[in-house]
């Protein structure tokens, strides 16, 4: 079974519990992202995004995020960063995939990686 998989299952589960819960792409979040904005409809999906129990993005790190892509991922984590639960996958090692996320978050604004805590517990 693979990550995707995996990402899936954990969200049908939470939808078995009663929980909302999403899965995208990552490409298909940006790509998302950007016609809302086209349209008028930016922030209310990224309260969408924000009230869903668990929002797995699958497929993080295949493609290097440019300047917005990182604002709109930084403005998702830090709307549910110790509110709700987030699944991240990526085919990257563990140990590259962090840093990267704190790159990302941090090119944007210094800051603000600032209280996030990363563990394998």
């Amino acid at each position: 079974m693979g990550k995707s998989h995996l990402g899936c299952a954990f969200a049908q589960k939470a939808c078995r519990d009663g929980l909302n819960a999403a899965y995208l792409r990552i490409s298909k979040l940006f790509e998302d992202l950007a016609l809302a904005k086209g349209d008028g409809r930016y922030l209310k999906l990224l309260s969408a995004y924000a009230k869903m129990d668990l929002l797995v993005l699958d497929d993080y790190g295949l493609a290097r995020l440019n300047q917005e892509q990182r604002h709109d991922f930084l403005e998702i984590l830090e709307d549910r960063h110790g509110l709700k639960s987030t699944l991240v996958t990526s085919q990257l090692n563990y140990w590259v995939v962090i840093p990267s996320v704190i790159r990302s978050i941090s090119s944007e604004n210094d800051s603000s990686a600032v209280g996030y805590e990363y563990s394998w517990s």
